[in-house]
């Protein structure tokens, strides 16, 4: 858990041990984006059209781009990959125990801690 410091009134800080009350705890933001990523890279692969040209078709009413059936052979291959790359990443998470909400955090949170007058490091 992490330090933060409440403030009251008169402006002296006193260090809080836990989440703050506006923050989600981490389990469940970890869980969440977990559960996203199964959902979507899942949902990805069966939805996929097993012809490059529906994949085409699919484009052209969705977006107004239309594209020629051998660049839509090579995009159903590359989302096709994508997805079960996406799968293997969350199998290997799930069976190692790693948290995936942490895997891409860039910068760490420092814990800030309050001097108070009345102490003295000698």
């Amino acid at each position: 858990m992490t330090d933060h410091v409440e403030r009251c009134c008169c402006g002296e800080g006193r260090p809080v041990e836990g989440p703050r009350r506006d923050e989600p705890s981490r389990s469940r933001v970890s869980s969440l984006v977990e559960y996203t990523g199964w959902i979507a890279t899942s949902a990805g692969l069966l939805f996929m059209p097993k012809c490059p040209l529906c994949l085409a078709g699919y484009m052209a009413v969705l977006t107004g781009v239309s594209i020629p059936y051998t660049q839509a052979v090579w995009l159903r291959t590359g989302l096709i990959v994508f997805c079960a790359a996406s799968l293997a990443f969350l199998i290997a998470c799930r069976l190692f125990s790693l948290p995936i909400a942490g895997l891409f955090r860039t910068t760490q949170r420092k814990n800030h801690h309050v001097h108070h007058p009345t102490s003295s490091h000698r």
